[in-house]
């Protein structure tokens, strides 16, 4: 029964990513995020400013000072910019917890890449869940496979 209280004062964000879609649903609500895995920031030489996440991306791509990325599935890698992966899940994470109640304790987050690539994720996965954790805000944090499925019964 405790365990029980326990899942329902926690998200448990399951995050599904594929090369032109990524899809953040919280798995107790149902409630997801879908949308394309971009992301334009304005580079001045010093710092980079994110300017825009998903399609809103798109009509900024070419502006001056402006540069459009998918921080997904590149050089053979599920993650190949860490940065920009974490402000894209952020947003993500952000925009679904600021339609849904507070919870008590820090999320559980799913990682899935839904596409094999040749090097795996670009990091490795003790590396991908401190990567959730840190910067993130998970307690926890699971890494899939593209070939491994969930038992979502067992998770909610």
């Amino acid at each position: 029964m405790f365990q029980q209280f326990l899942k329902r004062q926690s998200y448990v964000f399951y995050v599904q990513v594929w090369p032109d879609r990524i899809k953040v649903t919280e798995l107790n609500s149902l409630q997801f995020f879908d949308d394309l895995p971009l992301l334009s920031y304005e580079n001045d030489g010093e710092e980079k400013i994110i300017r825009a996440v998903g399609a809103a991306s798109q009509p900024l791509d070419g502006l001056q000072n402006i540069v459009t990325v998918s921080p997904f599935y590149k050089n053979d890698c599920v993650i190949a910019d860490v940065d920009g992966a974490v402000a894209i899940i952020n947003h993500a994470l952000f925009t679904l917890t600021s339609e849904l109640p507070r919870k008590m304790f820090s999320p559980l987050v799913i990682f899935h890449s839904m596409c094999e690539m040749e090097n795996d994720l670009g990091v490795s996965d003790a590396e991908a869940k401190k990567l959730l954790a840190e910067k993130c805000g998970a307690r926890e944090a699971i890494i899939m496979k593209s070939d491994e499925y969930i038992d979502l019964d067992n998770v909610r």
